[in-house]
């Protein structure tokens, strides 16, 4: 009996640690640091974009942390950001710098990917009975780098997304040098959300035999609003 009761309240232990943690990660996801934008645009003639952030806490202050890795999460050379580490007090408000060392290497024909990365620490105090766990959540973003050769993107460029059928596949084209950010593509039984098409690239977005004659597409735009479903036909 004395066992049973044992492992009853450590069951109960690890079930209230659990929920805790879990009510904290929750809290942490809605709210904390905010960015003031969902992507960065950066212009190749620009001397620099900027992200700026919020606080939204009332009574937390947070140790922001930024930096931008190439396309694959990996160090890059060409961006810097300033400044990378700060105290984010209570209701406080910053601004972030992104600046460009060098664009050699970088294509002048189209758009080349990165990442920022803004992780947010929340400040500790010193608790002198049981434990606690905290989280740093990293906000990510796309940082899109855009030769001015190219010009501003159309508002209707998702005409040119083309879907056909390849073998078995169904294919997705993107024949324009821009990143094409989709919510959602719907054709009969397949369903892909999130997805990313670089310039000119081609992707395999399911099986012919469970597609319509139409695809359901959703994109998003330089400022981060969808388009709405878009129906798009199979050529």
């Amino acid at each position: 009996m004395k066992n049973f009761n044992s492992k009853l309240v450590c069951r109960q232990r690890v079930f209230g640690f659990l929920m805790t943690v879990t009510m904290m990660f929750s809290m942490q996801a809605t709210a904390g640091v905010v960015l003031g934008n969902t992507r960065l645009i950066y212009p190749s003639e620009s001397r620099e974009v900027m992200l700026p952030l919020k606080n939204t806490e009332t009574s937390q202050t947070f140790l922001v942390q930024s930096v931008i890795e190439n396309a694959e999460g990996g160090k890059q050379n060409n961006f810097v950001v300033t400044p990378p580490l700060f105290v984010l007090k209570p209701g406080g408000e910053n601004k972030l710098r992104v600046l460009m060392k060098t664009s050699t290497l970088l294509p002048t024909d189209r758009e080349t990917l990165f990442w920022m990365g803004v992780k947010a620490v929340p400040s500790s105090e010193r608790r002198e009975e049981g434990n606690f766990v905290q989280f740093a959540v990293t906000n990510r973003i796309k940082l899109l780098y855009r030769p001015n050769v190219l010009g501003t993107p159309d508002v209707q460029i998702w005409k040119k997304i083309a879907f056909s059928v390849k073998g078995d596949d169904l294919i997705m084209n993107n024949p324009t040098p821009f990143y094409m950010n989709i919510v959602r593509v719907k054709s009969g039984d397949i369903t892909k959300e999130n997805l990313t098409l670089a310039p000119r690239e081609t992707q395999v977005v399911g099986k012919r035999v469970s597609a319509g004659r139409t695809v359901d597409v959703v994109f998003i735009n330089d400022f981060g609003a969808d388009s709405g479903t878009i129906s798009v036909p199979i050529h």
